[in-house]
C-alpha cells in the first residue's frame, strides 16, 4: 500500500486513499471521482501558501510577526516637468507603521540600462519621512521606478510616469499666491509670439528643487506675492546659482505690496523698493506701450537703481529694472501688471511678452550637452601611449633580419638548416614576448583616474558648477567602488541622443557619493558622467565699455591660479598667460567683424606645446573640452559661427589637475584638464556703439515649413523666422540714437556710421500682424525673391512694422529707432519669406548707437 505523506494523511481520511486507484488489466486507472479528490488534495497542500499574505515584510522577522505596512508616494518635483536628458529631482514620502526598517530608497531608469541611483534610509516604526532623490531623464523620458529595498530585498516598489518634455520648449513657470490671475496673459502674450515651443506651468514653494541641477526646465520664473522666506537655505541658494547660470528671475508687484518682495538676497534684486508711488499714465506708457481707453494711474513699488539697466521710471524713483547676473538676470517690475483694467489686454500681453520671451532660453544647467565628445580624449593618458613609429619600425626590421638573413646565414654555417623548424618559432615566441613587454610598459601598471571638465562660474563667487568626464583606466580586469565628494550627482555615460556604453552603473547619493562595484575589464578604460558645484577661482572686473571697446581691470581674488587665460568678446580672443592669485590684467579689446575662427580657437589653447608627451595629452584634451563647449565635434564647424554667443565678454582659464577627488580604493595615479568660464559684465557710461559679434543673435520662434541657422547665417523656407538680437549686458540705460542696418548673405559688421534713412511702409499695406506670409495685398511692394521681407517691432505699440525691400549690402539707418530699441539695447526681427517652394539665405548685420547713463 502507498503511504501519503503525513501532512496528507491529516488532510484526507485513509479510507479516501484507498479508493484513488482501482486495477483493471493490471494497470492503474484513476475515475473522474478519484480525479476530483486529488484537484481537492493538490489545493489542501497548496493550501499555506495560497493564503500567505501579499503585504511585503521589511525582513524575515518569523512566523508569528504581523507584516510590515509600509507606505510610499513619488512625485516629481516642477510639477512633474522633465526636460531630456537633464536631472530631475523626485519628492518620495514614506510612512512606517510595521517594524524598523533601514536601507535605501533606489531609482531605477530603464533608458539608462539599468543603472540605479540610491539614497541611504532608516525608518522607525511610526516614522514619516520626505526624501529627495536625483535621476537623469533619458532624451525621450523616462520609465522610473523607485523601489524601497532592505537586505537587498525590495520591500515596496512604484513606478513614474515620466514624460519628458519638448526640449526645444521655452519654460515659464509661475509662482504667485493667485497664478490664475497672472497664468492666462502670460500664456496669451507666448502663444501669439511663439506659438508651439512655451509651456506655462504654475507651481509652489515645494516644487523649487534644492539642488540647482535640477533646474534645468526653468527657463523662466515668475514671482509674485510669494515670500522669499518660505524657500529652504538649500532652495534660495539654488535660486541663485541658477540666475547665474542663465535663468530669468521676473518679479512683479502684487497686492501685498512691499512685503511680496522683501526677504530677497541683497545682490539679487536691481533695485530695492523702499516705498509706493502713484504712477502716472504718462510714465506708465513708457513701461507699457500704448495704453488702452479707460487706463488710470497706477501704484508702484519704487527705489533708487543698485545695479543694471532702469526699464521705467517715475520722477527720480525707478518703477522697472533689469540686473544682469552671470549668464541670466532679475526683472522686477513695480506695478501689479494683474490690474483689472490690464488683466486680459493686449498691453499686458505685449509687457508679458517682453520679460518672458524677448530672451533666448535659459542655459541648460548642464555646461556640456553631449559629453560624448570628449569620450575620445580620456583614454589619451600618460601611461598609455601608442608607440612611436621608429619604434614599431625598428621592431620589425630586427625581425625580418633575424627570422631571414642571419637565421639563414648561421644555421647554414653551422651546416644546421633543418634546425630552422625550431628556431623560427622560438624567434616569433621572443618578438612576440618583446611586443607584448612593449606593450605592458607603455599601457602602465597602476590605475589612473583622468578628468575632464568645464567649471561655469560668475563674477563675486568662488562656486562653479562642474561637468566632469571621469574615467578609470585598469591595467588588469578590477572591481572599484568609486567615492567622489561635494555631493556629486553621478549617471551612465548617455548623450542626448540616447547612446551609451551599455553598462548600468549602481550610484549611492550623498556625501560622499559612490559608485558600487565599477568593473574595468583588462587594459580598458570606463567612463561615466558627473556634475557638482565645486570650488572656482574668485574673479573681480571692474570693466567698461568705451565706444565699441571693452576696457578695464580683471583680478583673481582667490586662492586658486588660472594658466593660459583668455579674454573673449564679440568674436576676438585676447591671450594673457598665467593669472596668479592677487594678480591683475589689464583689458583693452575691441570686437571681432565676424564669429570665431580656427586661429582663434588656437589661442584658447596658448601655452600647451606639441612636444612630449604631457603636451600632446594636455593639448588632446583642451581640444576635447573645448568642442564640447561649443558643442561643435570639428574645426570646420567653427567657421562662420561664434560658439562662444550667449557668454558675451567671457573670461577663460585653465588648470591642469582633476576637479574633484575621486578615490577609487586602491592608489591610483590622477590627472585632469579643467576649463573655468567666467562671463563678466561691463559698465557703460556716454556714447556707445556695437556691431558685429558683439551683438549677439537667438532665434527665438520659427513658423515656417523649413528654415534653421547655418554658422551665423540663416535658410528660410515659406513663413516667418523672429530673431533677437542683443549686446552684451551692461550697466546703464540706453537712450538709442542710431540703428544701421545690412541684409547680405552673412551678418557682418556694419563699419559705417551713416546709411540711407529708412521709415516702415504706410499702415494701409502693413500686412496683417496675424497672417504676415499673405500676399495679394494691394501696394505692398514686391521685393528681390532671394531676400526675406524685414519686420522691426515697434516697443511703444507692440506691433510689427514691416520695412520697404531691402537691397542686398545696402546700409540702412532706420527712422526712429527709439521705437525699436529697448533700454539695453535689444531688438526683434521678424523675417517673411512669402514665396512658397523658395529658400533664401541670408543675415542681418547691424550697427547699434546710443548714449548710456
Amino acid at each position: 500500500m502507498t503511504r501519503l505523506p503525513a501532512r496528507s494523511r491529516s488532510s484526507v481520511p485513509i479510507e479516501s486513499t484507498r479508493r484513488l486507484v482501482r486495477v483493471r488489466s493490471g494497470r492503474t486507472l484513476p475515475s473522474h471521482a478519484d480525479m476530483l479528490l486529488l484537484v481537492l488534495l493538490g489545493l489542501c497542500l497548496l493550501a499555506p501558501g495560497l493564503t500567505m499574505p501579499a503585504t511585503a515584510r521589511a525582513a524575515d522577522p518569523g512566523p508569528s510577526a504581523e507584516p510590515a505596512l509600509v507606505t510610499m508616494t513619488v512625485e516629481p518635483l516642477l510639477a512633474g516637468t522633465i526636460r531630456p536628458g537633464a536631472w530631475t529631482a523626485l519628492r518620495v514620502h514614506l510612512e512606517n507603521a510595521g517594524p524598523a526598517i533601514q536601507g535605501e530608497l533606489r531609482v531605477t531608469s530603464t533608458t539608462q540600462g539599468g543603472s540605479s541611483s540610491s539614497v541611504a534610509v532608516e525608518l522607525p516604526t511610526g516614522a514619516r519621512q520626505e526624501h529627495l532623490v536625483h535621476t537623469r531623464a533619458g532624451p525621450f523620458g523616462s520609465r522610473l521606478r523607485v523601489d524601497l529595498v532592505a537586505d537587498d530585498t525590495v520591500v515596496l516598489s512604484t513606478r513614474v510616469a515620466a514624460s519628458a518634455s519638448d526640449p526645444e520648449a521655452l519654460g515659464v513657470f509661475v509662482l504667485a499666491e493667485r497664478p490664475d490671475r497672472l497664468v492666462g496673459d502670460i500664456r496669451a502674450a507666448v502663444a501669439s509670439r511663439r506659438p508651439r515651443s512655451v509651456a506655462v506651468t504654475p507651481i509652489v514653494p515645494s516644487d523649487l528643487p534644492d539642488r540647482v541641477e535640477a533646474w534645468a526646465a526653468v527657463d523662466r520664473l515668475v514671482w509674485q506675492d510669494v515670500s522669499p522666506s518660505m524657500l529652504s537655505v538649500d532652495q534660495a541658494q539654488a535660486l541663485v546659482d541658477w540666475v547665474a547660470l542663465g535663468g530669468e528671475l521676473v518679479v512683479v508687484a502684487g497686492s501685498s505690496g512691499l512685503a511680496g518682495v522683501a526677504g530677497f538676497p541683497d545682490d539679487l534684486l536691481p533695485y530695492e523698493p523702499t516705498g509706493t508711488v502713484e504712477v502716472p499714465l504718462v510714465d506708465l506708457a513708457s513701461l507699457l506701450g500704448t495704453l488702452p481707453v479707460g487706463a488710470t494711474p497706477l501704484p508702484a513699488l519704487a527705489g533708487s537703481l543698485h545695479a543694471g539697466t532702469a526699464l521705467a521710471t517715475s520722477g527720480d524713483a525707478v518703477i522697472a529694472a533689469r540686473r544682469a547676473i552671470g549668464q541670466g538676470g532679475v526683472t522686477l517690475v513695480g506695478v501689479d501688471l494683474a490690474t483689472s483694467w490690464l488683466a486680459g489686454s493686449s498691453v499686458a500681453a505685449g509687457a508679458w511678452s517682453r520679460m518672458v520671451t524677448d530672451r533666448p532660453a535659459a542655459m541648460d544647467t548642464r555646461v556640456v550637452r553631449d559629453q560624448s565628445i570628449l569620450a575620445d580624449a580620456l583614454s589619451v593618458l600618460p601611461s598609455v601611449e601608442v608607440p612611436h613609429m621608429d619604434q614599431l619600425f625598428l621592431l620589425f626590421l630586427a625581425y625580418v633580419i633575424l627570422i631571414g638573413p642571419v637565421s639563414y646565414i648561421v644555421l647554414g654555417r653551422l651546416d644546421r638548416r633543418e634546425w630552422a623548424w625550431v628556431t623560427t618559432p622560438v624567434l616569433v615566441l621572443v618578438f612576440a614576448a618583446i611586443a607584448f613587454l612593449m606593450g605592458t610598459v607603455l599601457r602602465g601598471n597602476n590605475v589612473v583616474v583622468n578628468q575632464l571638465a568645464i567649471v561655469r562660474g560668475a563674477l563675486g563667487t568662488d562656486r562653479g558648477v562642474a561637468d566632469v568626464r571621469i574615467g578609470v583606466f585598469a591595467p588588469s580586469r578590477r572591481t572599484f567602488d568609486v567615492t567622489l565628494p561635494g555631493g556629486a550627482l553621478i549617471s551612465p555615460d548617455v548623450s542626448d541622443d540616447g547612446r551609451g556604453d551599455g553598462q548600468a552603473l549602481t550610484v549611492t547619493l550623498g556625501e560622499p557619493a559612490r559608485v558600487r562595484g565599477l568593473q574595468v575589464g583588462f587594459g580598458d578604460l570606463r567612463s561615466f558622467e558627473t556634475q557638482a558645484m565645486v570650488p572656482a577661482p574668485r574673479m573681480d572686473a571692474q570693466l567698461r565699455l568705451v565706444e565699441d571697446h571693452v576696457v578695464g581691470t580683471v583680478r583673481n581674488a582667490s586662492d586658486l591660479p588660472l594658466d593660459d587665460v583668455v579674454f573673449a568678446y564679440g568674436g576676438r580672443v585676447a591671450t594673457f598667460g598665467d593669472l596668479a592669485p592677487g594678480a591683475t590684467i589689464e583689458v583693452d579689446l575691441p570686437p571681432g567683424a565676424g564669429g570665431l575662427r580656427r586661429t582663434n580657437f588656437d589661442e584658447l589653447l596658448a601655452g600647451i606645446g606639441r612636444g612630449d608627451a604631457g603636451d600632446a595629452r594636455a593639448t588632446s584634451a583642451r581640444r576635447a573640452i573645448v568642442r564640447a563647449l561649443a558643442g561643435r565635434w570639428w574645426w570646420d564647424d567653427f567657421q562662420g559661427s561664434d560658439p562662444l554667443a550667449g557668454y558675451g565678454p567671457v573670461l577663460l582659464g585653465w588648470r591642469s589637475e582633476p576637479i574633484l577627488e575621486v578615490d577609487v580604493g586602491e592608489p591610483a595615479t590622477s590627472i585632469g584638464e579643467t576649463l573655468h568660464v567666467v562671463p563678466v559684465q561691463v559698465i557703460a557710461t556716454g556714447p556707445v556703439s556695437f556691431t558685429g559679434q558683439a551683438i549677439d543673435q537667438a532665434l527665438l520662434d520659427l513658423d515656417a515649413f523649413d528654415g534653421w541657422e547655418n554658422g551665423g547665417a540663416f535658410v528660410l523656407g515659406r513663413g516667418t523666422m523672429t530673431v533677437a538680437y542683443r549686446p552684451p549686458a551692461f550697466e546703464g540705460t540706453l537712450t538709442p540714437t542710431g540703428l544701421l542696418l545690412r541684409l547680405d548673405r552673412t551678418a557682418v559688421a556694419v563699419t559705417a556710421t551713416e546709411g540711407e534713412l529708412l521709415a516702415p511702409l504706410p499702415a494701409d499695406v502693413q500686412p496683417d500682424q496675424a497672417n504676415p506670409v499673405a500676399t495679394g495685398i494691394d501696394g505692398l511692394p514686391d521685393g528681390p525673391r532671394d531676400l526675406p521681407r524685414v519686420q522691426l517691432l515697434d516697443r511703444t505699440t507692440q506691433t510689427w512694422m514691416e520695412l520697404p525691400p531691402l537691397t542686398r549690402g545696402w546700409v540702412y539707418a532706420i527712422a526712429e529707432p527709439d521705437r525699436y530699441l529697448d533700454p539695453a539695447g535689444g531688438l526683434q526681427v521678424r523675417f517673411v519669406q512669402r514665396v512658397a517652394g523658395d529658400e533664401v539665405s541670408f543675415g542681418l548685420g547691424m550697427r547699434v548707437e546710443g548714449e548710456v547713463r
